[in-house]
């Protein structure tokens, strides 16, 4: 393999488990062989915990079932409604 191989995506697909078995055993060997893909490869493992300690964990929480509002509020609120528009009616056809 080349001195370009494996690239700097390759080895951030490496540390995300991202690559095929066959892909992270080449990884894993051209590691053993060259200390510069190891400092790199632990630049990245670096880096990708930084940003993790440095972004807040935020949790999403979804509401388990959406309820209905009760038939007397939209009794009321119908009836608000009819409200409204007869006075708009006689306001402005009147």
């Amino acid at each position: 393999m080349s001195g370009t191989w494996p690239t700097w995506d390759t080895l951030n697909a490496y540390v995300d488990g991202e690559l095929s078995t066959r892909e992270s055993a080449a990884v894993a060997r051209a590691l053993v062989s060259r200390q510069d893909l190891t400092e790199q490869l632990a630049q990245i493992s670096r880096l990708k915990m930084a940003v993790q300690e440095s972004v807040p964990h935020v949790e999403v929480v979804l509401p388990a079932e959406r309820h209905a509002l009760p038939w007397p509020t939209l009794a009321v609120l119908g009836g608000l409604l009819l409200v409204v528009l007869a006075a708009a009616v006689l306001w402005f056809g009147g």
